[in-house]
């Protein structure tokens, strides 16, 4: 069209104007933008060198303030002394090496406190006044302390300038120095005698590579290291001269991160570089030399530094290029404002036809107005072609208006009728369906259209399985049971159960049109019958406890009473030893009967917690085993122990929790296993994580084994693997129970395999934390990583912890007890060991006789429940006396008060510990050792 030539003639011109100006600019605007970019290069680069000298001077200050903290020791001074007055040209003399285990077994434990030094790795280096190494000391990060590495075989008087200055003047020396492994940056110190005298010197060092990684940065910054060949005459680098080939008076003793850097260093811009910063642009890479000098300020080399300006010129080039295309825009504005008004001589008429055919789109148009059609062009006959088609559709419009009407009064009707089927369906409670012979949805209810989560427009036309339940496409789906004249079916979906009614729908003529589903959610109905079943089996469950709860209760009882009566009329010594054994051991049962039965009532309440503290666990290990020691030898049971030798011997968890699952585990071991079986107590660490142990334990048996039903309802409460169990073994069944709570409170899990018959494996794993204290393991280092059987040997262990006769002789305790059976059966109980004990009858009765005698007594045990003054406010008192002794002087709570918060109560009111009753002696001696023989 004549319209599109004009644009054309008068946009072309104005194009290439814009296009010289834009190029013209960007020319300008890079040149400006070059500059920048050079000065940009040059100081990063100078940033990273200014960095570089003041980290050598920051680490060589560190070395020296570190290695200071150790010489101060006197443990240092001792060792010099000794070392010198040996043969100090022998390395090895008995003077050196002496000093040397003194100083080893002194500071090396010390270095955990500095592991983040230098990289978590601190060396601390001692030099005799002759230039010979005395010891060199280091520890990698979470090494052992028995992995500490000594060497004395160093020679330092020919290349170590620093130790040689240091011994010479006596006064510390620090900085950048040349050694056999590379640069490093040392601290070197004196170490001078109580009499002024210098003995030697110390020294620790940092790596010089870590400053320079820490200034490179990949992609960007590269830092290689260059040193002069004759101040490094020792430089293990040196002896590969094929992998650092020498560059004239240089060698290169920190390779480069990229070779194609290293071709264009060459030996000429070494040498520029020694006495200030040079830099050569290589286009995308600018290189730049500096001058390294050790602490003396000789120049022992060059640091040549390297930057890809790769990115930055992409940058800077963008930028120019960016400029130049604004202000090129602001050219072609006058362009489109002359596009713009030959534009509209072409839009205005099509904009006309364009609203003509959205009115028509939108009905809304009368079809009898023309539009406009004065133009002689290809517009203006679009305008009359336009105009002759509407013509034509407004005819058609009028026969299709008079059609509809008709067909909307029969819609009318059916769909009132529709309206009526489909409300009713809606109020049915139950979910409706209808589908046609080819299985697709016809209609959902309202009821059906929640359980989908759609709305029935957005189901219609779908197959019925789109649903998803899980009797789609099987013989069990409701439509294939119609199909074969079974009219009910169930299925199950989201965890909820349903009951299918299906029905056939037929036309007139007897044919099958589709199928209609009423579906009804029966959960609740089989939740109540489930219900029902349980409730009436916990009773069931209740009862059989109560029961045997009944029968463990007063069979003790009944040993009891019948033994005391019978233990009291014997005349023969023999006779009442056995009764009053027999009433020992039926009072233990009984005791651990009602001590399952509380557990069992805290953990059903929520009260059942953990005592959290550092343990030793070869000693729990020993405890354990020493309380079944006698168990296992009377029914001649072999028992072999293995401890895993990685797991720490100390601990952070509760100790007393963990030894009651072992405990119980092992019990349950002994009682169904026949006489000379054998019964395996196994430990592994499974893995640690950030401190925390995952450590886990298995009791394995020879016994009778349980079936498999019997292990799924093994660690439910009150249960038992079955009732002949009871009657044939007794017990509560809450022992399983109460270790499966303990277990998952540490975060772990309990298990069984078995096999009836065949004997049981009893796993559990948990979780603790490792401890603090550094005690070693109570046990021989043969029973670790190894099976042992320690039915024999631990008889030994047990032996120690009851042996008693005269340990304790001149040692006074002071006992507070208002009940006189109490007093009597304690006074009893250690009358072997020697102690002189006296009695209070009450918490004031011990305040005053504490306070009148404030140096006599040693040890105090405290009843909590007495008249007068309890012994909670009688510790509190002793504590607040204003005698030394007071603050110091153990009192532990001997009390029938045994729950965590009655111990936590005891601890928090002054006291050191807690004995429960009735009393065990061996933890009676036990604390009596511990706070006694310990002075």
């Amino acid at each position: 069209m004549p319209n599109m030539k004009l644009i054309w003639k008068l946009a072309i011109p104005q194009i290439c104007i814009v296009l010289c100006f834009g190029l013209i600019s960007f020319a300008v605007i890079n040149a400006s933008f070059t500059n920048m970019r050079e000065q940009y290069v040059k100081d990063v680069i100078e940033s990273r060198f200014s960095f570089i000298m003041k980290e050598i001077e920051a680490s060589a200050q560190q070395s020296v303030s570190e290695t200071s903290v150790f010489v101060r020791l006197p443990v240092v001074i001792e060792a010099y002394e000794l070392a010198l007055s040996g043969n100090i040209d022998d390395p090895y003399s008995p003077e050196s090496q002496a000093a040397r285990d003194m100083l080893r077994a002194e500071l090396a434990p010390m270095l955990d406190s500095y592991k983040e030094y230098m990289g978590k790795d601190l060396q601390l280096h001692f030099h005799l006044p002759n230039g010979y190494s005395l010891v060199r000391i280091w520890r990698e990060f979470n090494t052992r302390i028995d992995g500490v590495w000594v060497d004395v075989s160093d020679d330092l008087r020919g290349y170590r300038p620093t130790v040689i200055d240091t011994n010479r003047t006596g006064q510390a020396t620090t900085g950048l120095e040349p050694g056999s492994g590379g640069f490093a940056i040392r601290g070197v110190i004196p170490i001078i005698g109580p009499d002024g005298k210098q003995l030697g010197s110390a020294e620790s060092l940092q790596d010089f590579n870590p400053i320079l990684d820490a200034v490179t940065e990949e992609g960007k910054i590269y830092i290689t290291l260059y040193a002069n060949i004759e101040l490094l005459e020792f430089s293990v680098e040196l002896q590969d001269a094929e992998k650092y080939p020498p560059k004239g008076d240089f060698v290169r003793v920190v390779e480069a991160q990229d070779s194609s850097i290293e071709a264009l260093i060459t030996a000429d811009f070494l040498t520029r570089g020694k006495e200030d910063i040079v830099y050569e642009d290589f286009g995308s890479m600018t290189l730049a030399t500096f001058p390294l000098r050790d602490y003396k300020d000789n120049q022992v080399g060059v640091i040549v530094c390297a930057m890809d300006t790769t990115a930055v010129s992409t940058l800077t080039n963008a930028a120019s290029l960016i400029l130049a295309l604004m202000l090129a825009a602001m050219a072609v504005v006058p362009i489109f404002a002359l596009l713009l008004q030959q534009r509209r001589l072409v839009t205005r008429p099509l904009n006309t036809i364009k609203a003509k055919i959205q009115d028509i789109a939108e009905d809304r148009a009368d079809l009898t107005e023309q539009v406009p059609s004065h133009q002689n062009d290809e517009i203006g006959e679009l305008s009359r072609w336009f105009n002759t088609l509407t013509g034509k559709l407004d005819g058609i419009l009028q026969e299709r208006e008079a059609m509809l009407s008709k067909i909307s009064d029969e819609s009318e009707k059916f769909a009132a009728m529709a309206h009526w089927y489909e409300s009713i369906l809606d109020s049915i409670p139950f979910l409706v369906s209808v589908q046609d012979p080819e299985m697709n949805w016809t209609f959902v209810n309202a009821a059906l259209e929640d359980v989908l989560g759609k709305k029935r427009e957005d189901v219609i036309g779908l197959p019925c399985n789109s649903w998803g339940v899980s009797i789609c496409d099987t013989d069990y789906c409701a439509i294939s049971c119609a199909k074969r004249g079974q009219g009910k079916t169930f299925f199950t979906h989201e965890n909820l159960s349903y009951q299918v009614d299906v029905e056939k729908l037929k036309d007139l003529h007897g044919q099958t049109v589709g199928f209609i589903e009423v579906i009804q959610d029966i959960t609740k109905m089989e939740e109540l019958a489930k219900q029902q079943a349980e409730a009436r089996s916990a009773s069931e469950a209740k009862s059989t406890f109560l029961a045997t709860m009944s029968h463990e209760i007063r069979t003790p009882l009944n040993a009891i009473v019948g033994m005391t009566s019978i233990g009291t009329a014997a005349q023969d010594p023999e006779r009442m030893k056995y009764c009053f054994t027999r009433i020992e051991d039926a009072s233990k049962h009984l005791l651990g009967v009602i001590n399952d039965i509380l557990d069992m009532s805290k953990i059903e309440a929520g009260k059942f917690d953990l005592s959290l503290a550092d343990f030793n666990f070869e000693s729990m290990l020993r405890r354990v085993v020493g309380v079944m020691n006698f168990r296992l030898n009377e029914k001649n049971q072999a028992f072999d122990l293995f401890i895993d030798k990685t797991i720490p011997n100390n601990l952070f968890g509760d100790d007393m929790r963990l030894a009651q699952v072992i405990t119980n585990l092992l019990s349950n071991a002994v009682k169904f296993t026949p006489e000379h079986g054998t019964i395996k107590l196994a430990t592994r660490l499974i893995e640690e994580v950030d401190g925390v142990c995952l450590i886990r334990f298995t009791v394995t048996d020879t016994g009778i084994g349980i079936s498999q039903d019997q292990q799924d309802r093994l660690f439910q409460s009150f249960q038992q693997a079955d009732s002949n169990t009871t009657r044939k073994f007794g017990g509560t069944g809450l022992g399983l129970s109460i270790s499966k709570s303990i277990v998952e409170m540490m975060d772990g899990e309990i298990w069984v395999d078995s096999e009836l018959g065949k004997g049981s494996a009893f796993s559990f794993s948990v979780r603790v934390k490792r401890g603090k204290d550094k005690e070693e393991g109570l046990l021989p280092d043969n029973y670790r990583d190894s099976d042992n059987s320690l039915g024999n040997s631990l008889d030994v262990v047990g032996a120690q912890a009851t042996k008693t006769d005269g340990i304790l002789s001149n040692h006074r305790i002071l006992l507070a007890e208002d009940v006189e059976i109490n007093r009597d059966i304690l006074l009893t109980l250690l009358e072997p060991t020697g102690l002189v004990i006296d009695c209070a009858v009450n918490g004031k009765e011990a305040l005053r006789m504490f306070s009148e005698s404030p140096d006599v007594y040693e040890m105090i045990f405290m009843d909590i429940r007495m008249p007068e003054m309890d012994g909670y406010e009688a510790t509190r008192r002793i504590r607040a006396l204003d005698t030394p002794n007071a603050q110091t002087v153990p009192i532990i709570a001997m009390t029938a008060s045994i729950f965590r918060e009655d111990i936590e109560k005891c601890l928090a009111n002054g006291m050191n510990g807690h004995i429960g009753k009735p009393l065990d002696l061996n933890e009676v001696i036990q604390q009596l050792r511990h706070h006694l023989l310990k002075k």
